[in-house]
């Protein structure tokens, strides 16, 4: 008994070691789980021996005792140790970097939680060494049980990393398995992220999730914005986030004859400045009636003349406006932004577009989209996004050309002024197998590389493509890159600054010293 108790400390302290070891090795190691596993045997092996040497001694009081104090402290270990698996398991983090690049975006939540069927990652990067794809891959992983994730060190595996196709480490190899159509097999697509970022692997999932390629066709020959452009009024930042959805951008001329909707699952009209020809509009017009999906973007002549008339007459049948005015905002100028380029905060939450826009959008030169009167009930149009109060649609193209709108409330456009309009529905006597779907918004620059990561602009834009395919499940906001702070302030902020900093706070200085030498004078 006395070799017992005298031993006891040792083996306690032993044990404790190695249930600490436990809980580091699942939390530093996950990748290598035999780890614990062999230390968790190891503990019931000589809790077993322990036991069993001493099965005579432990009969007495003086044992009980210490049995009595030894499960209080595996109690206390095993709290712990749930406390820290809760905590590798569900962690809490504060991000503090200004765009939020630590924390998953709502689209990557939305896309890992609603899997239907496993996937399985494959990192390749040395066992036991932390690296920003480990962390990223536990962050996903920590979201559903349908992420599966294996962890490979390519040294201690080469012919398997060889086999694999693996040229650097820290590649993620991507297998989603797709059940396959009637009596056939289970189809997996496989494909390799050599930089493994948030962005990259939620696009790779949104990919090999889809069974098809979808299309994005964009009219042109009328003046519109180009999807291929990387000049600062082109689409080609935008085309991109596109690609990452499955979304293929393609031209389309309309002459070319009549629109397909298996074709083109969404038609998209940026900015045309052109006219149509009596047999386009038809086209276009046989699209929509079919139960086709558009989004058109209007702009707006600098002299206030109309610059898609055939398009506004076609969207007029569909009780969607086009106004003959310039949004002004005034408050856009403690954005450090023209006035020209209108700033809102204000969107639908009834609608699957603007139900998760919660930042700002900035809609450059844009002209209001309102709802006609008289529209059926098989049409349901609603506003989308809505101006600030402090705005107004100016009519007055010559006060602009001198660069001096003012709001005149007997001819200019009042409030509510509606930035973008969506529609959903069929014509009355409709043979259509499908509701047509229409979103109007009133800038053509809207997502363009200029501004197309300018607050929510590319994601509202894209989420209006999403919304059109009927993919609701893709609508969110989406991550943004870390880019240079930069600190900006309004005229008023910047002079207020001025006159503390050089001025108040200077003075200030100078009049509490010459009071303090005066005083000590006196004394």
């Amino acid at each position: 008994m006395k070799k017992l108790m005298k031993n006891l400390p040792v083996l306690f302290s032993v044990l404790g070691f190695l249930l600490l070891g436990i809980l580091f090795s699942n939390i530093l190691l996950p990748e290598l789980p035999w780890v614990s596993i062999a230390l968790a045997v190891v503990v019931l092996g000589i809790l077993g021996a322990l036991l069993f040497e001493n099965r005579q001694a432990l009969k007495s009081r003086q044992a009980a005792f210490g049995l009595n104090s030894a499960i209080t402290t595996l109690l206390v270990i095993s709290i712990v140790g749930v406390v820290n698996f809760l905590g590798a398991r569900y962690p809490f983090k504060w991000d503090t970097t200004r765009n939020k690049i630590n924390t998953l975006s709502e689209q990557t939540l939305k896309v890992v939680r609603d899997l239907k069927t496993e996937v399985k990652i494959v990192y390749y990067a040395k066992v036991g060494i932390p690296t920003p794809g480990k962390d990223l891959l536990e962050r996903y992983k920590a979201l559903s049980t349908k992420f599966v994730v294996e962890w490979v060190d390519p040294l201690k595996e080469p012919s398997r990393a060889r086999a694999a196709g693996i040229r650097r480490e820290g590649t993620a190899q991507i297998m989603i398995t797709q059940p396959g159509e009637a009596g056939k097999p289970e189809k997996v697509k496989t494909e390799k992220l050599e930089e493994l970022t948030e962005e990259k692997l939620t696009n790779t999932l949104i990919r090999l999730s889809k069974e098809k390629i979808q299309h994005v066709c964009a009219t042109t020959g009328h003046g519109e914005k180009s999807f291929t452009s990387t000049e600062q009024d082109g689409y080609d930042a935008v085309k991109k986030i596109m690609a990452g959805q499955n979304y293929e951008v393609k031209d389309l001329a309309v002459k070319d004859g009549k629109i397909s909707n298996d074709d083109c699952e969404v038609l998209v009209m940026v900015g045309p400045t052109r006219s149509f020809f009596p047999a386009e509009v038809k086209a276009l017009s046989d699209y929509l009636d079919a139960g086709g999906r558009l989004l058109v973007a209007g702009d707006i002549e600098p002299k206030g003349s109309e610059t898609m008339p055939e398009i506004s007459a076609l969207l007029a049948t569909w009780f969607i406006k086009f106004e003959r005015n310039l949004i002004i905002d005034p408050i856009s100028r403690l954005a450090n932004m023209d006035p020209s380029i209108a700033m809102t905060q204000t969107y639908a939450k009834s609608h699957p577009i603007g139900k998760d826009m919660t930042i700002q959008t900035f809609f450059p030169f844009s002209r209001s989209v309102e709802i006609m009167a008289g529209a059926p009930p098989e049409l349901k149009i609603e506003w989308l996004v809505r101006a600030m109060p402090t705005a107004w649609g100016e009519t007055d193209f010559a006060s602009l050309a001198k660069g001096q709108p003012k709001n005149d409330p007997k001819v200019d456009k009042g409030q509510p002024i509606n930035l973008a309009v969506v529609l959903e529905g069929k014509k009355k006597d409709s043979k259509a197998t499908r509701n047509t779907r229409i979103v109007a918004l009133g800038s053509a620059n809207i997502a363009n590389n200029a501004f197309q990561r300018a607050g929510g602009n590319a994601d509202l834009f894209v989420n209006s493509i999403n919304w059109l395919m009927g993919d609701e499940n893709l609508i969110s906001i989406r991550t943004k890159e870390d880019g240079p702070a930069k600190f900006e302030m309004s005229q008023m902020t910047a002079s207020i600054i001025f006159w503390i900093t050089l001025i108040i706070a200077p003075l200030s200085i100078c009049v509490a010293g010459i009071v303090i030498w005066i005083r000590r004078k006196r004394l």
